[in-house]
């Protein structure tokens, strides 16, 4: 079975789904009114949209899409690099191997197996889940992430946040008012940042670790921090 492309009257759609078993898909989002996506630099044929999506499959190939600002996307891939750049709507992509990079999106839903996952921005909740790899968040407006083997950093979030490994340090800083944390590993440390002056509730456990917060208990929140063999430290800016 061949290469498929569908949709093509992309002033209508606004959502484009790419799926690829192995290369590298890249979708650029910027000022323009049509969808094009191409394929080792040719710009492949496509039908109008279906229920609003385009949808472009390859076997094995590299896809390049361009997209207006603001389009949601969906990725599906077994084996290949997924890069997304530019301001996207929803953000969907599932990936078995290969890193995930997201520059900036409205959501994010990210599933993989094995893959290092980067998101710079997500405006709303930025949620991923994967089986081995390091997850990287510049800013989300909330945040859920879960690796078995790997590292969680969070630069910057404003809501909601939930991370949980089983093998990683959880290091992540909150700007919002109101404190709403739970972090959980199973052998590594937990590093915690909150904004000045925030006064949440706390909620520490720790077998084989040292416990450390010089942030003062009061009632704006909560923060759960859970560790087997590992510190947990808290701090305010």
């Amino acid at each position: 079975m061949g290469d498929i492309g569908t949709g093509e009257d992309t002033a209508v759609g606004r959502s484009l789904r790419l799926s690829s078993r192995s290369g590298r898909i890249e979708v650029v989002a910027e000022e323009r009114h049509d969808i094009v996506v191409e394929k080792r630099g040719e710009v492949l044929p496509l039908d109008a949209p279906v229920d609003g999506r385009i949808t472009v499959t390859s076997r094995s190939s590299n896809l390049t899409a361009r997209v207006p600002l603001g389009t949601d996307v969906v990725v599906g891939t077994t084996s290949g690099r997924v890069e997304l750049r530019g301001d996207l709507g929803s953000v969907a992509v599932t990936s078995m191997s290969g890193r995930v990079k997201v520059e900036a999106a409205r959501q994010v839903g990210l599933r993989s197996t094995s893959s290092r996952v980067s998101v710079a921005r997500c405006q709303g909740e930025a949620r991923i889940d994967t089986f081995s790899g390091r997850i990287e968040v510049g800013h989300a407006g909330a945040a859920r992430l879960s690796t078995v083997t790997g590292r969680i950093a969070v630069d910057s979030v404003e809501g909601m946040l939930r991370a949980r490994t089983v093998s990683g340090r959880v290091h992540a800083a909150l700007t919002g008012d109101e404190v709403d944390v739970r972090l959980e590993t199973m052998s590594g440390r937990v590093d915690l940042v909150v904004p000045n002056g925030a006064r949440p509730a706390h909620e520490f456990s720790s077998k084989r670790g040292q416990v450390r917060s010089s942030v003062p208990e009061g009632s704006n929140g909560l923060i759960r921090a859970r560790t087997v063999s590992g510190g947990i430290n808290i701090t305010e800016v």
